[in-house]
């Protein structure tokens, strides 16, 4: 499908992005207003908010290091804030974000599916700690209703990044291997959605350790690092690993993103979406790395950092007929079928004696 623009209409309700703010779109029948807590009072006297709608409650988890959600629905915002207010357990939320319609259509049912499917997807995506205790009931409704909800989700997905909630983004699905039809990484998480050009991962790269046992693959889009599922990492966190990503390994192997192999290992069971190529290498190793020199391009077998410059100073077409030499690095064709075989072996090669920290 061809990308498309869109027009996204954005009021800050006193001028500034700290204040309350509402995103609509052309056409939409749906609004989203979000804010800080403190000026959830103001939030109440200035919208009509005793109306049918899903909520979402975001703060910090001081044991994952991700953000903190609650997702619920209601048919009146302003009484269940309130009834949220006492309670010990949601004491966490200093942001809330409020899914309504400009249209009094939006029924319990409908928000009820809402509700269900904004969980499933923040559950999906893996990038927060839902405080939720159940996955929301799903209602059954018509047909047209379905497709009309369907919809509207869409809508809410495209929005919520705008205002600074991307917890819903799923991990890049790898293309298919050409000629086989098939997806070379596995299963892999993918959205409801339908891809753009956009969307599509503009380089594709493998990273392998002979002496570590670790063999990654990964795809590049547009705006993030995307290390496939079935890549291997060490379980090893040297001291210079960064607490943020070492909190998010010990979540993922909590969540079962990344499991155990041996005692030295973990597999990948999805893809993981990162911001840069050194924080994928980083996670993959388990201590400081590099990531320009760690990743190289499947079809060359120049590194990463290198062929980016190359791209940027407008030589990277003269540089595709030869690879820059890289010191004794493989062939790409032998360097990717010992990627396949790595994450095929259930035994990978021991480590070298170091100091670590235990998970």
């Amino acid at each position: 499908m061809s990308a498309h623009g869109r027009s996204v209409r954005l009021f800050l309700d006193n001028g500034k992005v700290t204040g309350l703010v509402t995103a609509e779109i052309m056409n939409w029948t749906g609004i989203i207003l979000t804010g800080p807590r403190a000026l959830l009072p103001l939030a109440v006297k200035q919208y009509p908010l005793a109306c049918t709608g899903v909520y979402l409650l975001r703060g910090d988890s001081d044991e994952s290091g991700l953000p903190q959600i609650y997702v619920g629905e209601t048919d009146d915002f302003a009484r269940r804030m309130t009834e949220h207010e006492p309670k010990p357990n949601m004491e966490f939320w200093t942001h809330f974000t409020l899914i309504f319609s400009k249209d009094p259509y939006l029924t319990k049912a409908h928000v009820t599916w809402l509700e269900a499917e904004l969980i499933s997807g923040l559950r999906e995506a893996r990038l927060c700690t839902l405080s939720n205790g159940n996955d929301g009931r799903p209602a059954k409704l018509p047909a047209a209703d379905l497709a009309d909800m369907r919809t509207f989700f869409e809508e809410v997905r495209l929005l919520l990044p705008v205002i600074g909630f991307d917890l819903l983004r799923m991990p890049l699905a790898a293309p298919p291997a050409q000629g086989t039809g098939t997806n070379p990484s596995g299963p892999a998480q993918t959205t409801n959605l339908p891809q753009t050009e956009t969307d599509i991962a503009t380089l594709s790269l493998i990273m392998r350790s002979n002496t570590m046992g670790i063999a990654g693959k990964a795809l590049e889009t547009a705006d993030e690092f995307v290390v496939l599922a079935d890549s291997i990492g060490t379980l090893q966190m040297l001291e210079s690993f960064s607490p943020a990503l070492r909190l998010r390994r010990v979540q993922a192997l909590e969540t079962g993103l990344i499991t155990p192999v041996g005692q030295t290992h973990f597999r990948l069971t999805g893809n993981m979406s990162f911001k840069s190529p050194s924080a994928a290498s980083q996670f993959l190793w388990g201590t400081s790395r590099n990531g320009k020199t760690d990743w190289l391009p499947a079809d060359s077998g120049t590194p990463y950092g290198t062929s980016k410059s190359l791209q940027r100073g407008g030589l990277a077409k003269s540089a595709e007929g030869a690879a820059l030499p890289v010191g004794d690095a493989p062939a790409v064709s032998s360097c990717a079928a010992r990627i396949e075989t790595a994450c095929s072996d259930e035994t990978p090669a021991p480590f070298p004696p170091e100091r670590t920290t235990p998970i």
